[in-house]
């Protein structure tokens, strides 16, 4: 497993979101964080350790599946 460019890791995160009818507000609001970190994301800036797991632990998905894949266990 490679790990991807965090362009590709939001692109990971955004497949999921989007299974789960999400969006990045959504998110946001569920983890507790503020809107600007996932939109700073999509445009090319990693979000903390701690904003991922704050993500996972409000949506279920994994700091692996944001790294490695949706498939990531």
């Amino acid at each position: 497993m490679a790990l991807y460019s965090s362009q590709k890791a939001y692109e990971n995160y955004a497949i999921l979101r989007d299974e789960m009818g999400l969006s990045d507000c959504a998110v946001a609001r569920k983890a507790g964080i503020y809107p600007s970190i996932i939109s700073r994301w999509r445009n090319g800036s990693w979000p903390t350790i701690r904003s991922m797991e704050k993500i996972e632990k409000a949506t279920g998905i994994t700091i692996a599946q944001i790294l490695y894949g949706p498939d990531a266990k």
